[in-house]
């Protein structure tokens, strides 16, 4: 039977161990083996789940910006080890993770762990994996922590310290650090939401996604209309100073320079999009 997403999946996976062996002459024993075998796990378990934004689309995202972070640190400051590359890229692609019901020891059908302590909600009868929004960042730290738990190249509670950092919205009092790894993690995930070449469509996937998880109200969104119409602002005030250090080294590389031009089309586009801009705010 023909799979799309295996295919897909493969030819990333091709990717990926090719952008390892350009950076790594001579590779750490076992890593390169390792980010292919995480890899091919992690976007397999994405590919299942049925969140409709946080899905493995963001995942594939999220992981060819952070190979591009990593690419221009290697050149601005020479200082990404072979273990940095592997956990680095592990972390984004297990950052989504939680999303998908079953990954965590003790789920059982719509009834899914969230926490250390073994808590548990269910799931309402025909939610999407997107209702649990909430936990989903708790999820993928336990996951991790118990799926490298005994492995031989890959720290769980090192992947564990990134994940920590992708919270949405992101804690006011702590993680708040920007140029260590944790903080470029966010960095990449956060650019590649904004330069997504979908950016515009999956916004509406994005506030459904908020709306079942309890989340839009809060947020002070009515519609995928609100978010777009004020996203310009929330990312310049709130989100990019975050991503500062990540976005320092995207510029050394074509495929960076890239995902910062896209980037800020996006928000020069919405920041003109007269139609859905706020009545008081538009110019005559």
């Amino acid at each position: 039977m023909f799979k799309a997403s295996d295919v897909l999946i493969e030819s990333f996976v091709e990717r990926m161990a090719a952008d390892y062996r350009t950076a790594f002459v001579s590779p750490e024993r076992g890593h390169l083996e390792a980010i292919v075998a995480v890899a091919r796990m992690a976007l397999a378990r994405m590919a299942f789940t049925n969140a409709l934004y946080t899905n493995m689309s963001a995942t594939l995202l999220q992981t060819q910006v952070a190979t591009d972070v990593l690419r221009g640190r290697m050149i601005e400051r020479g200082d990404v080890s072979s273990s940095d590359w592997v956990h680095f890229l592990v972390a984004s692609l297990c950052a989504l993770i939680g999303f998908v019901r079953g990954t965590v020891p003790g789920d059982k059908g719509r009834v899914l762990v969230i926490d250390g302590n073994g808590s548990t909600v269910e799931m309402p009868r025909g939610a999407t994996d997107g209702v649990i929004y909430v936990h989903a960042v708790e999820r993928a730290k336990l996951f991790v922590r118990h799926f490298f738990r005994n492995h031989p190249v890959i720290d769980g509670e090192r992947v564990a310290e990134c994940i920590e950092y992708t919270r949405f919205p992101a804690l006011p009092d702590r993680n708040l650090e920007t140029g260590n790894w944790p903080g470029l993690l966010r960095g990449a995930q956060t650019v590649a939401v904004v330069s997504d070449p979908r950016f515009t469509q999956r916004m509406k996937y994005f506030y459904l996604q908020l709306k079942e998880a309890g989340l839009a109200e809060l947020l002070g969104y009515q519609s995928a209309a609100d978010i777009l119409g004020t996203f310009p602002s929330r990312f310049w005030q709130n989100l990019y100073p975050q991503i500062g250090d990540a976005t320092s080294y995207l510029k050394y590389t074509g495929d960076g320079l890239a995902w910062l031009a896209c980037m800020n089309a996006h928000m020069l586009e919405e920041e003109h999009r007269a139609d859905i801009r706020p009545t008081a705010a538009r110019v005559p």
